[in-house]
């Protein structure tokens, strides 16, 4: 049957978060694969989700949860499946798309099942040819999603059920999109980007495109950039892409979320990570919650515009805290220590296990941090170069940095992943001295205990680090059940 009227790929308006109507949105992430979540109004502010159950840890409370539209990390080049993100392991490299030639998949199937490639492959090459520049990240998802939404309410008008499909393809109406709070270079910057998909998704030039369709992309833009989710391989830690998936987007956010977000290629999953109560409201993480609290407020505000009120940033804010990782200098407590002043870093500090004040000014433990990491650095930089691990410049570092930091700080765990790799690179090696031994399991606990103190013991990347330290003490029948409850996620992974 052929579509009763004319659907435009760019809508007369979005109506940027105004229509917010709570049985819609329930339809809305229902139908986007998130029907365990219940949609009430929120203490957090707005809308939310929340149990409609009780929920023991680990259990999982939506599966299989795919985007509206994605795209690609650019920087994979022709190495990951545009469709599924699975690594291209065929012998005669990638296959193309047979159009075009421009999209890169694994097999025959990703290449005639990509949907979201073939309605914007012609497109996408007359954009080429006519500005010899390819669209940005952030130009192609925009038009993906509005794409995405003219399709569906294709189907939506032929199938003669404008009413159920065709809600569900106006998602972006629903986003929050803060578009009058940023500054005034990132607007002139999406201003640029917004015309650049006009011009994509009209086959204009760039200089005829209308000021109408630019303000309705502007507006479809910004809502998309602070809804967006980052993809990365759960294992690899590799930047896959990012997406849009409506059926997430009223989750709200917590330094100390009950949900973990679980990425095999694109498609996600919810699991508790604690035992959650019927009515509870559902929280994700939108950041990295290893970060100090300062950080994780500076970069939400950065991108979301608030400020976290979870009891994490609270206590903090209350307190006038500064959550630094500096270790306690009791030796039969080895807290974490944090200052009481944050402009600063004044000698009011205190331990957070013990209570025990200490009078070590904020600068110097700062200055003191700073130069661990830099003498890490260069060792790093050194082992690379030589190829070889250096057990004699390392030791004393590494004494320091247990004596100093704790081991809940992310950017000295981030460094001892890195001089952990390389350990293993190494493998196999001439046989370690003790001193190399022991240092090398003193670092794979510190990764565990990282580990733990953020996400708890039953998070992944906690148990995973668990089995890690096991092995290395020889406990391999400790390590194996934790290694099996790892296996599914280690299976189905992208990028191993």
């Amino acid at each position: 049957m052929a579509s009763k009227k004319k659907i435009d790929v760019i809508p007369k308006s979005v109506l940027s978060g105004k229509k917010r109507d709570v049985k819609e949105v329930q339809h809305l992430i229902s139908s986007w694969g998130c029907h365990e979540l219940e949609v009430q109004e929120s203490p957090l502010g707005g809308l939310g989700c929340f149990a409609g159950k009780d929920y023991e840890a680990q259990d999982y409370v939506a599966r299989d949860i795919s985007p509206a539209a994605d795209v690609m990390d650019m920087n994979l080049g022709n190495r990951v499946c545009c469709k599924c993100y699975s690594v291209i392991r065929n012998p005669r490299g990638p296959r193309g798309c047979e159009r075009c030639g421009k999209q890169s998949y694994c097999d025959k199937f990703c290449s005639t099942e990509d949907s979201q490639h073939l309605l914007e492959c012609d497109l996408l090459d007359a954009l080429e040819r006519r500005v010899k520049a390819k669209p940005t990240r952030s130009v192609l998802l925009l038009a993906r999603c509005l794409l995405a939404r003219q399709s569906i309410l294709k189907r939506s008008d032929d199938n003669d059920d404008d009413d159920d499909e065709g809600n569900n393809a106006n998602f972006i109406d629903y986003l929050i999109n803060h578009k009058d709070k940023y500054s005034k270079e990132d607007k002139e910057s999406r201003v640029g980007l917004s015309t650049m998909a006009g011009s994509f998704l009209t086959k204009k030039p760039i200089n005829q495109v209308l000021q109408s369709e630019i303000d309705v992309l502007y507006d479809a833009l910004c809502s998309i950039n602070c809804n967006a989710f980052t993809i990365i391989d759960c294992v690899s830690g590799v930047l896959l892409g990012t997406g849009l998936y409506p059926g997430l987007t009223f989750i709200n956010h917590s330094c100390d979320p009950n949900l973990q977000v679980t990425q095999i290629g694109k498609i996600l999953t919810l699991k508790a990570v604690r035992p959650i109560k019927k009515g509870e409201e559902f929280t994700i993480s939108y950041i990295d919650r290893t970060e100090g609290a300062i950080q994780r407020n500076e970069e939400l505000m950065e991108t979301f515009f608030f400020e976290c009120q979870c009891h994490k940033c609270a206590s903090v804010r209350s307190e006038k805290r500064n959550d630094f990782y500096f270790v306690c200098k009791d030796p039969s407590c080895k807290g974490r220590v944090d200052f009481y002043d944050q402009e600063n870093l004044s000698v009011d500090a205190k331990c957070m296990v013990c209570s025990k004040g200490f009078d070590d000014h904020g600068y110097a433990l700062n200055g003191i941090r700073k130069s661990i990491h830099d003498d890490l650095m260069k060792i790093i930089q050194e082992c690379y170069k030589s190829q070889r691990l250096n057990i004699a410049k390392l030791l004393p570092v590494t004494d320091r940095l247990f004596q100093y930091i704790h081991y809940g700080d992310s950017a000295t765990n981030q460094l001892i992943k890195d001089i952990l790799i390389f350990y293993e690179e190494k493998k196999p090696a001439p046989k370690a001295t003790p001193e190399e031994t022991e240092m090398i399991k003193k670092l794979i606990l510190r990764v565990y205990q990282f580990y733990k103190h953020h996400f708890g013991e039953s998070h992944p990347d906690t148990a995973k680090a668990k089995s890690n330290y096991l092995i290395s003490i020889g406990k391999l029948d400790e390590a194996k059940p934790l290694q099996e409850s790892y296996v599914l996620i280690l299976n189905s992974s992208t990028l191993i």
